[in-house]
């Protein structure tokens, strides 16, 4: 059987993942809020719990690896960005995706939103996360209230 260059970087990620101590997955159903009623998995990470949609892959970004991060498909991604990401020029497009990656210093918890951009960046002390939406908010606002991180300013969200 032939995966092919993406389906082997998948499955080593979910292997890495698996496998690597600081990230649990923990699959049970959601509130009807997060994710309408489907069945959702529980990533832990630099210590918040993210619940997130079960067919969501969790991708492990390991040090000196060349992963793309990809906003345009639903995915989280764990660990810093790499510096020489190998990105086709196919990766246009916005969708409900995070990054979760150790924040540099202790910094006070916030977050805010571009939303021209289609993006909120949320801090707390250890952590820092990159969500990033098509159309709605809704998804990425309820994944980071489920991990403790406050609603962007004045978006009347409450999490």
């Amino acid at each position: 059987m032939r995966t092919g260059l993406l389906g082997n970087a998948l499955a080593a990620a979910l292997v890495a993942a698996a496998t690597d101590p600081t990230v649990a997955l923990r699959p049970h159903r959601a509130s009807a809020d997060l994710a309408h009623g489907s069945v959702t998995k529980n990533v832990s990470y630099l210590g918040h719990t993210f619940t997130i949609p079960a067919s969501w892959p969790v991708v492990q970004l390991a040090a000196g690896s060349a992963t793309c991060v990809r906003f345009n498909q639903h995915a989280v991604y764990l660990g810093p960005i790499p510096a020489d990401q190998h990105c086709s020029v196919r990766t246009l497009g916005r969708t409900d995706a995070l990054v979760i990656q150790p924040a540099r210093g202790s910094l006070a918890a916030r977050t805010s939103e571009d939303r021209a951009g289609h993006q909120i960046d949320a801090q707390a002390p250890g952590v820092s996360v990159t969500a990033t939406y098509s159309s709605s908010p809704t998804q990425v606002r309820d994944i980071l209230a489920s991990a403790g991180l406050p609603p962007p300013a004045g978006t009347g969200h409450r999490g």
